[in-house]
């Protein structure tokens, strides 16, 4: 495989291709001045000697040839994806934590405040808030807790309903399934993640990084317009001509630093992106305005189809059911990613209760196709239940 470097061809052979070069070359030296040709055998030192040479040769090749690819991230290897990262301003996306939503009601005829610290114990581990709130007479808040570990914790609503210590005249309930984290990247995702970077738009992948980063932000994803004279439509929203909208999915105190870290802050809309922000200018001079918007979660239909053709072993719909309801947590869904039917029937494979013959999507329970998106704004969210999930057998 021959292969170019500074405009010069270069081929990698193995080590006897170059020990055969240089045993061509020795005899044709030889023959110019009237002596016998070596001859490539085992029984001559020389052509030992060649062998060694050529064993080295191939080996700098080799090396030379690797160090070729080593800029491209195509075909790079994953320890040079690694190492490529900080050259291109980023990095290998951390693990990332589990966030949930927990009301807190005040029963009481005064303000009672909830200090930083309070433990909210689950089946996977502890979590905590990370800021204290005021809870305002005979009225109640979202609190937003934080798992102690990263990873995907699958917390369904109504599992947690105290806090410790436990504050007089606060009752805690938990009205929303968790948001869960994720495990880190790998160098095969991080690969995927830079082949579709924007020259245009790097540093405000390189924010987009960084708010993935925080603990308590589980996912961040943001859309740029390139165009000059054309809006962009994702899901609902219209995205103005060179223009950008970014989407958080969970909390974080130091999300606001974060942005200043790249740009002056962002003002948060809680409806659609209307009251513009300050601009951000890219290193190639561009001005890109920013507006910034929290995910929501978007409730997924799930439609499985088993062949009559086959016997079902009992219980085999309630493992259906559950195989689902773990999307949440085995798939790493960044905000905005569609889902498709070919992702989910994956998690049917060694599935042996069923002949699984089929899957479909649908994010009304009505109207039923092969792939649907979220929303620029919104995460998919998968539920085990015969309200979300449909089993047909055929």
């Amino acid at each position: 495989m021959s292969f170019q470097v500074n405009g010069i061809e270069y081929q990698a052979l193995s080590a006897t291709d170059y020990a055969n070069q240089e045993l061509v070359n020795v005899n044709a030296l030889l023959s110019a001045a009237g002596l016998p040709l070596l001859v490539a055998s085992n029984q001559n030192a020389l052509w030992w000697s060649m062998q060694g040479n050529g064993s080295l040769a191939s080996t700098f090749a080799q090396a030379l040839q690797q160090c070729s690819t080593s800029f491209n991230p195509a075909t790079a290897d994953d320890t040079q994806i690694v190492n490529l990262l900080p050259i291109m301003g980023t990095e290998l996306l951390p693990a990332t934590y589990t966030t949930m939503a927990v009301s807190a009601q005040n029963t009481t005829l005064s303000p009672i405040t909830i200090p930083i610290g309070q433990v909210f114990t689950t089946t996977y581990g502890t979590m905590t808030n990370q800021q204290a709130y005021t809870v305002p007479a005979s009225s109640s808040i979202i609190m937003v807790i934080i798992a102690s570990s990263t990873g995907p914790w699958s917390i369904s609503s109504g599992s947690i309903t105290s806090m410790s210590p436990a504050i007089t005249g606060i009752t805690i309930t938990s009205p929303y399934a968790a948001i869960p984290g994720s495990v880190a990247e790998t160098p095969t995702q991080a690969r995927t993640r830079v082949l579709g970077r924007s020259l245009l738009t790097s540093p405000l992948d390189n924010m987009v990084t960084a708010l993935r980063g925080l603990a308590g932000v589980t996912s961040a994803n943001a859309w740029y317009n390139p165009s000059s004279t054309a809006t962009l439509t994702v899901g609902t929203i219209v995205i103005p001509e060179r223009e950008c909208y970014l989407v958080v999915q969970g909390y974080s105190p130091l999300i606001a630093d974060t942005y200043t870290a790249y740009m002056n802050a962002l003002t948060y809309n809680s409806a659609s992106p209307t009251t513009q922000v300050q601009d951000y200018t890219t290193l190639g001079g561009q001005t890109i305005p920013v507006y910034y918007d929290l995910a929501q979660s978007v409730n997924i239909y799930v439609r499985v189809h088993v062949s009559a053709s086959y016997p079902q072993a009992p219980g085999y719909e309630a493992q259906i059911y559950q195989i689902v309801g773990n999307l949440n947590t085995v798939l790493q869904w960044v905000v905005g990613n569609p889902v498709t039917s070919e992702i989910i029937s994956a998690q049917f494979q060694g599935f042996t209760n069923a002949v699984i013959t089929g899957v479909d999507v649908s994010l009304n329970g009505s109207t039923w196709t092969m792939a649907v998106s979220p929303g620029p704004f919104g995460y998919p969210l998968f539920t085990g239940t015969s309200t979300y999930v449909t089993v047909i057998v055929e």
